[in-house]
């Protein structure tokens, strides 16, 4: 307990500090980003199993993904935009010979990339110009066995390289709303540049 009240202590210090920091106004920048990142798959889609008849396993998992987004600042600190991102899939079945069955041996591996568009805000938790943090989330289709209906939320830190350049990094947390209610979190990093 006495850990927790230490960590939230040092958080809010950290956001007081940077606060107190000098403030951007993000109202009426337009940014745009390129970022490249890794999903780990989570939730049934990307359950390993196996039949045990014919002792085949198979495995599926999320991987490389990339893409850009669009933003337009329409408060002092809230921004809104789109995103278009492309997400590479795996899939791989394995099986051992079955001499009952006269079945060969199997090893398959495949990947898949699909297209998803997505629309998002970022909150400005803070809006230091060297180092700022958001919250970001947002809704959107993903292609995932069709395009269906998702969310994602996440946070986005970012660093100042120029004074129209800057680094960031985000995980998000992605989930698309299919029967198997497929999860990803996604960690990225990428470059934005004020126009």
């Amino acid at each position: 307990m006495k850990r927790t009240l230490l960590i939230c202590a040092v958080f809010c210090l950290f956001i007081s500090a940077s606060a107190s920091a000098q403030m951007l106004d993000f109202k009426g920048q337009t940014w745009a980003t390129g970022h490249l990142g890794y999903a780990f798959g989570m939730g049934d889609a990307f359950s390993s199993y196996s039949e045990p008849i014919t002792n085949t396993e198979f495995s599926s998992n999320a991987g490389i993904g990339f893409g850009g987004q669009f933003y337009y600042g329409v408060k002092e600190n809230l921004l809104i935009g789109g995103e278009m991102m492309f997400q590479r899939y795996t899939y791989e079945m394995s099986a051992p010979a079955n001499l009952a069955l006269s079945l060969p041996a199997i090893d398959i591996s495949e990947s898949q990339t699909d297209f998803n568009f997505i629309v998002n805000g970022m909150f400005a938790v803070n809006q230091n110009p060297k180092s700022a943090l958001f919250l970001c989330g947002g809704t959107g289709l993903y292609d995932f066995g069709g395009m269906q209906l998702g969310l994602n939320t996440g946070l986005v830190w970012r660093k100042q390289v120029s004074d129209k350049v800057h680094l960031f990094g985000m995980p998000r947390m992605h989930v698309v709303f299919t029967d198997s209610t497929p999860m990803m979190f996604q960690l990225t990093m990428g470059a934005q540049f004020s126009l």
